[in-house]
C-alpha cells in the first residue's frame, strides 16, 4: 500500500512493493 498523503515516502514504498514481488 502506497499512502498518497506521504509522497516522501513513495521511494521507500515501491522499494517494498518491489522486493516483495522480485525478492532477492
Amino acid at each position: 500500500n502506497c499512502p498518497i498523503n506521504l509522497p516522501r515516502l513513495m521511494n521507500q514504498c515501491l522499494a517494498s512493493n518491489i522486493a516483495y514481488f522480485h525478492p532477492i
